[in-house]
């Protein structure tokens, strides 16, 4: 998203901040703020809740340019999660919970948090976030409702509620830590960010060739079927099982043959990028 004041915000500095001292009451979040390191073992889910909650718009109607197929008609509830300040009437008063008076920057300091292009030099702050949208997302997300995040892997949820292979239960192995995933947002010191930057590489230990993802009428499918698929020019496959058909029906980048320890040899496939 883009911000009309960016902000400069440590990720790993707040996470650690989070992890060690922190209550919960009926009306907020209450955090006793403390620049130690975060303890071994704290789950990052947990961490990153102080902040991003689960979306509780429900099921929302797809994006203008995704065509619904068997098993996608619309974004399922727990797709997503919260940016800080939803719940509130804006987004200062998810920081305020700590930087209204005691915790520097307080809430009259304004620059220190929106600064000018100059005063990242002047104090020596490393500005850090994720690589921009390629040429190709620009154009898949140009009609994309403002209140639906960018998202190449749509279909994905982080609280999935997947019935296992005997139907008996529920399995959810996507609440192993935010951090699982987003591997990089440690290092992220700034609101601005484009995309959470989760690489397929963090999907690929589950859902490769093993744990094979439901789709359409009861069928499941793995990464190394739907790459296989695709391979077959004639078949003029629609990947189904993380994206939405805008991106499904494209070339996958080499990032898609990396996970599978495969080659990835034609030049189109270097410049797709995603």
């Amino acid at each position: 998203m883009v911000r009309e004041f960016p902000g400069y915000y440590p990720h790993g500095l707040h996470e650690s901040v989070f992890a060690l001292n922190r209550r919960r009451d009926e009306r907020a979040f209450l955090v006793k703020a403390s620049f130690r390191r975060a303890p071994a073992g704290q789950a990052s889910s947990e961490i990153c809740a102080t902040c991003h909650f689960a979306d509780e718009r429900g099921a929302l109607p797809l994006p203008s340019g995704v065509e619904i197929d068997a098993g996608f008609k619309q974004i399922a509830v727990d797709t997503f999660k919260t940016i800080p300040g939803y719940r509130e009437p804006n987004g200062h008063a998810a920081c305020f919970n700590c930087h209204w008076q005691a915790q520097k920057p307080t809430r009259n300091d304004c620059n220190g948090c929106h600064l000018a292009a100059s005063d990242y030099k002047a104090r020596a702050l490393n500005i850090i976030q994720p690589p921009a949208l390629s040429a190709n997302a620009i154009r898949w997300f140009k009609d994309w409702p403002t209140d639906v995040p960018k998202r190449f892997s749509l279909k994905f949820r982080h609280d999935t509620h997947t019935p296992s292979e005997d139907g008996k239960s529920e399995v959810n192995n996507h609440d192993l830590g935010c951090t699982t995933c987003h591997i990089n947002i440690a290092q992220m010191t700034t609101l601005n960010i484009p995309k959470a930057d989760v690489q397929i590489t963090s999907c690929g230990p589950c859902h490769s060739a093993t744990a094979a993802i439901p789709v359409a009428a009861g069928a499941r499918v793995t990464i190394f079927d739907e790459m296989t698929q695709k391979e077959d020019a004639t078949k003029k496959y629609t990947c189904v099982a993380c994206h939405a058909s805008v991106i499904g029906r494209e070339q996958p980048p080499c990032t898609h043959y990396a996970v599978l320890g495969q080659p990835c040899l034609q030049s189109s496939r270097v410049a797709h990028g995603w």
